[in-house]
């Protein structure tokens, strides 16, 4: 009787066993007691993205090449804007093109027909000193 309870303390009790990583990223030697600081640190281990975009598949060992691209990313404005003051968000990569014909800091001409170009944010000061 002994020897079977020994049997299963070894088998699926015994934080010294030798286990695979969950993940299976091959780590040798991961004993149960240190599972749990590996799964955070495993290459293999699935992870979101923290710009919150759904693609499938991210491992941690990809993450940061993934933000680096990924079309939720917070950018600049081309034109020198704050979204966030003047709108609340950020801008999100895949808003650049939906952004630039409403931008603060876009250039527009004069309507009065003047030669000017200037920041649409300006341009109703432009139009009273006209």
């Amino acid at each position: 009787m002994v020897a079977k309870h020994l049997n299963q303390h070894m088998q699926q009790q015994c934080p010294e066993r030798i286990i695979p990583c969950p993940f299976d990223c091959g780590m040798d030697g991961l004993r149960a007691k240190n599972c749990q600081r590996h799964s955070f640190e495993c290459p293999l281990k699935p992870v979101d993205c923290s710009f919150g975009c759904s693609t499938p598949g991210l491992l941690r060992s990809t993450l940061a090449a993934h933000e680096q691209t990924c079309e939720l990313r917070h950018i600049s404005c081309p034109n020198g804007c704050d979204p966030v003051t003047e709108t609340g968000v950020a801008l999100a990569a895949n808003r650049v093109e939906q952004h630039l014909p409403v931008c603060s800091m876009r250039i527009v001409a004069c309507t009065f027909g003047c030669t000017a170009q200037i920041r649409a944010k300006h341009l109703a000061h432009h139009l009273e000193s006209e």
